[in-house]
């Protein structure tokens, strides 16, 4: 996944924090769409590793891996409802809320350790 953002601060351990915006499902046209947050600018903050030494105020191509959004959507979404129905269908109806707890509890946990792992997020070019 790319996204043009721009390049708010640079640190001297190589990476960056940049500000982007949330791409919307309806392509920025929120107020036509009415799906998500009418139109609301929303910004998020985030740290990228800066190989390409992007400078403050420069706006660059930010990538991210699929696999990681792919992987992050499944522990939210998925394993919580597998843990829940395995459960379920194995020990009773308790036991199928104790797995879904469990299962959140793992989304949670992985969130934490990506957050620990660094930033996920490369700057590959400089948008002229």
């Amino acid at each position: 996944m790319e996204q043009i953002v721009t390049v708010r601060k640079t640190y001297a351990d190589g990476t960056a924090e940049i500000l982007c915006r949330r791409q919307s499902a309806c392509s920025g046209n929120c107020a036509e769409c009415g799906g998500c947050s009418e139109g609301a600018e929303q910004t998020h903050v985030l740290r990228a590793k800066n190989p390409i030494g992007a400078q403050v105020g420069d706006r660059v191509v930010l990538q991210s891996s699929t696999g990681h959004v792919l992987a992050a959507a499944m522990m939210v979404y998925l394993v919580p409802i597998v843990l829940l129905l395995v459960l379920w269908c194995a020990f009773g109806a308790a036991w199928g809320f104790v797995g879904f707890a469990m299962g959140m509890a793992l989304a949670i946990l992985t969130d934490r350790l990506c957050r620990r792992r660094g930033p996920q997020y490369t700057i590959t070019a400089q948008v002229k």
